[in-house]
């Protein structure tokens, strides 16, 4: 399987992964997706990882004005999180209008000498193909803080969070933890890159062990 991943942050950071695309998925004329609001847990390595779909998420065709150059990139003025809203809101460009958020979960470190707040938006269209660059849709959604387990309001006052966000079709248990160890290697909120093979941090203009096909890029916005 194919995977193409980014990193996007929250500084708030959001970090951006890209991958697949076809076979759709059914999907209705309106391209606005509400799927039930659920949790489910996963173990790994004896860590408890909860995931949390959020309720309101919308894949619409861009508009007029919108300037999206390159998809999965976020636009500061749009991607935002709000403690006393109980909201991160998240405009992901993308290019198939099947593209819907997954699930989320929490990979923060929190410990004695450090608190770096972090989580994983995982997106995809329902297949195994590459998507195109060229963006026509934009993925809406409003996360709800306190459904992400783990997130801690109080570190989020820092007003920084960074956000790994992955395209593809499944994320095993493997994926998941070396996103937690990828936090853990964070020294602070930075534009570093998380390598899923090697598990390590890397900075976007530099050469990984394997550049096909993943892609990365990475923004910066504010909230609090």
């Amino acid at each position: 399987m194919r995977k193409i991943s980014f990193t996007l942050f929250l500084l708030t950071s959001l970090t951006l992964f890209y991958c697949k695309d076809n076979p759709k998925e059914e999907k209705n004329s309106e391209n606005s997706m509400r799927p039930e609001e659920s949790t489910n847990q996963a173990k790994e390595e004896g860590v408890n990882i909860l995931t949390y779909v959020p309720t309101y998420q919308e894949n619409k065709p861009i508009e007029e004005g919108d300037n999206y150059p390159i998809k999965h990139v976020l636009n500061d003025n749009e991607n935002y999180f709000k403690i006393d809203d109980d909201k991160i809101h998240v405009v992901i460009p993308n290019s198939d209008s099947d593209m819907r958020i997954k699930n989320v979960f929490n990979v923060s470190d929190y410990n004695q000498k450090r608190n770096l707040n972090a989580i994983v938006i995982h997106i995809s269209n329902g297949g195994t193909l590459d998507t195109n660059d060229t963006v026509t849709h934009k993925l809406v959604s409003d996360l709800k803080i306190s459904e992400i387990d783990g997130l801690s309001n109080q570190h989020l006052k820092d007003k920084q969070l960074k956000v790994f966000v992955i395209n593809e079709d499944i994320i095993d248990e493997g994926e998941k933890t070396t996103f937690k160890n990828c936090a853990k290697q964070e020294l602070d909120y930075s534009h570093m890159e998380c390598n899923l093979i090697t598990g390590k941090l890397y900075e976007k203009d530099q050469i990984a062990p394997i550049t096909k096909p993943r892609e990365q890029e990475g923004d910066i916005i504010t909230g609090g």
